[in-house]
């Protein structure tokens, strides 16, 4: 049996990873000089789910809050989109490889140019986005 902490006792994140079969997230902490671990099942999880309501809804669980505290955002939906990815059939070598490689920074490319991506995906063009942002800033008065 586990007994519940106290809301002064002081939680020490120490790891965070997944379990892949059943899913679910697992967090090494720190408390009163003793280490432990807390298993979070994600409950109806599959296929379909939106990796970042799923992140959401388990920080806010009152359950698991505490635990989930010291970790960005970001780190747990990254955790998540694991999951999300070993259920659409990655194996598990794939699933962490492309977790690493979403960590993993090109040294040859240049972070300060504009990414064109979202207007060349959406096929916008450039011009025609200026012209609607200037427009829309004259509307503003801007």
């Amino acid at each position: 049996m586990m007994a519940l902490l106290s809301s002064k006792e002081d939680v020490k994140l120490l790891k965070c990873g997944v379990r892949f079969s059943p899913p679910a997230v697992v967090v090494t902490y720190s408390v009163s000089n003793k280490t432990r671990r807390r298993i979070m099942p994600l409950r109806n999880f599959s296929k379909n789910s939106v990796v970042q309501h799923v992140a959401a809804e388990l920080r806010q669980n009152s359950r698991h809050k505490r635990y989930l505290e010291g970790i960005p955002v970001a780190q747990l939906e990254k955790l998540v989109l694991m999951l999300h990815d070993q259920l659409n059939g990655m194996s598990r070598d794939e699933v962490i490889a492309k977790a690493r490689s979403l960590d993993r920074i090109d040294p040859n490319e240049d972070l300060n140019k504009v990414n064109l991506y979202s207007s060349a995906a959406t096929g916008a063009n450039t011009s025609t986005t200026t012209v609607l942002l200037f427009q829309h800033s004259l509307l503003l008065g801007a």
